[in-house]
């Protein structure tokens, strides 16, 4: 780990401020040592003057008696001695404050030293860290796996009751076949119905409508289920098989109504990933829904036909004109039902699209 810019700077002062301690022992030393041969010579020129006072002035010559300078000098090196010693005081108390200074750099060089252990162990820790953030990524991303496995697996279910669900269309779809070749009469109305089977989805008043005028042409067929009992008796067989037909609908949306909870519910826990299975979910329940809306068309058809027949030919039942009304009621229920369940499921995809949209 490089050392931070404090730490240098600190480390550059400490180095200056020992180098000057340095400079200034050497500087002392110069200096004392120089004291120490200006007091020889002082010392020298002393006894150099006691010895030329305590001389017979007789013995000298004139012209040495005359010679003047010798107290001059010896009064310039006292001077230079009394110098020297205030360099010596003042060096010695820069060396006192240098051996501080140099103190100081060293209680900063340790504390840099300090902050350098507590950066590597912060450094030493940030790796841990980032060991730990790695373990965690890979585990997030495993359990991301998990669940792109279990959103195939369910598509997968999902794609087998949509066959299965093709299977059973296409049986409806054969008995559809068959009841228009039994009322060929009826075939512009199959087709007008077809042609509004988008306004009965996109309407519930439209429906209510309808299914207020089925019960006028069942009020409308009480006078004729009298002639025809046997007709009556296919009618009933055709509401117990639509009935049958509505309760095996019913199923199917609660099916696709399960599925496409369990499809949200893995949509938030997979976030992104699980969106393609919702989408897919929303799929199959738009198919199912369609399927229910041909299945809801081919029974009001059939009802209208066998009105139509009943309204011609059934006139000696009137007691079983009752209890197919009735029939006819609880059928009307059904339908009502079913269609609160279409609408429940139309609304569904736009919930859990402003679902996705709050996430996002």
């Amino acid at each position: 780990m490089r050392p931070s810019r404090q730490f240098r700077s600190q480390r550059k002062r400490a180095d200056q401020r020992t180098d000057i301690v340095w400079q200034i022992w050497t500087d002392s030393y110069v200096a004392i040592r120089s004291k120490a041969a200006g007091g020889r010579l002082s010392e020298a020129l002393r006894s150099y003057s006691h010895a030329a006072e305590a001389a017979s002035p007789a013995s000298r010559p004139p012209a040495a008696r005359a010679r003047p300078g010798l107290s001059e000098l010896t009064t310039v090196l006292a001077e230079l001695t009394h110098q020297l010693e205030q360099a010596q005081s003042g060096a010695l108390a820069q060396i006192d404050a240098a051996e501080q200074e140099a103190s100081e750099a060293r209680n900063l060089a340790e504390t840099a030293e300090q902050q350098a252990a507590q950066a590597e162990r912060a450094r030493r820790q940030a790796v841990a860290a980032e060991r730990v953030a790695h373990n965690r990524q890979l585990e997030a991303e495993r359990r991301l796996d998990d669940t792109r496995t279990d959103t195939e697996r369910i598509r997968t279910v999902a794609w087998q009751q949509v066959a299965e669900h093709e299977a059973a269309r296409g049986g409806a779809e054969a008995a559809l076949d068959a009841a228009r070749s039994a009322q060929a009469d009826l075939t512009d109305q199959r087709d007008s119905a077809l042609r509004t089977a988008d306004e009965l989805r996109a309407s519930q008043l439209i429906q209510a409508k309808q299914l207020e005028a089925l019960r006028r042409a069942l009020a409308e067929a009480r006078a004729a289920y009298d002639a025809r009992a046997d007709r009556l008796t296919l009618a009933e067989q055709a509401l117990a098989e639509a009935a049958a037909d509505k309760a095996a609908l019913r199923e199917q949306v609660s099916a696709a109504l399960a599925r496409a909870e369990t499809a949200e519910t893995e949509r938030d826990r997979a976030r992104a990933q699980a969106e393609q299975a919702a989408a897919e979910a929303r799929g199959d329940i738009h198919n199912l829904r369609a399927d229910a809306d041909r299945h809801l068309t081919v029974i009001t058809t059939s009802h209208q036909a066998e009105l139509a027949a009943l309204r011609a030919s059934a006139q000696d039942a009137r007691v079983r004109a009752e209890r197919a009304e009735a029939q006819a009621d609880a059928a009307e229920l059904q339908r009502q039902i079913f269609a609160r369940q279409l609408h429940d499921l139309r609304a569904e995809p736009d919930i859990s699209s402003a679902a996705a949209g709050g996430q996002a």
